[in-house]
């Protein structure tokens, strides 16, 4: 293996270079050299995510702002949408849906009776059975 032997800058062991060439840059060993790599890359990993960080931070006050106001858009749009119905309007939408709550909860109301009235007829038939074959066992 050819190289040049050279004392590491960072722990002070002498080492060999990889190559004659790379004598002349070369000014680690191969652990130390790998460990700095290593910070480097930690380094540049914690950059990016401080700046990931910083922008989430600016997304999340900016969203904040915009919801401080958001109360007073959506009152102020309902009072405009209020004021802007007459008062024979808003009785004849709250009438519709009034009218169409009326008449589903009917609808509901007679299925009820209907199956209470089919319910008790049958009930009946089934009395009137017994009752038939109890006179009947009674004429024997």
């Amino acid at each position: 293996m050819a190289g040049i032997i050279k004392e590491c800058r960072q722990c002070g062991i002498n080492f060999r270079t990889k190559t004659i060439k790379a004598g002349a840059w070369q000014a680690y060993c191969n652990p130390c050299f790998g460990a700095r790599q290593e910070s480097n890359a930690e380094k540049s990993i914690k950059k990016r995510q401080s700046h990931m960080f910083e922008a989430l931070d600016d997304r999340i006050k900016r969203i904040e702002e915009k919801s401080q106001h958001m109360d007073m858009l959506v009152s102020a749009e309902i009072s405009n949408a209020l004021t802007n119905l007459s008062n024979n309007d808003l009785f004849n939408s709250v009438n519709d849906a009034m009218q169409k709550a009326l008449e589903e909860k009917k609808k509901q109301i007679d299925a009820d009776n209907k199956k209470f009235k089919d319910k008790i007829q049958k009930q009946l038939v089934m009395l009137n059975n017994k009752l038939v074959k109890i006179m009947q066992e009674m004429e024997k």
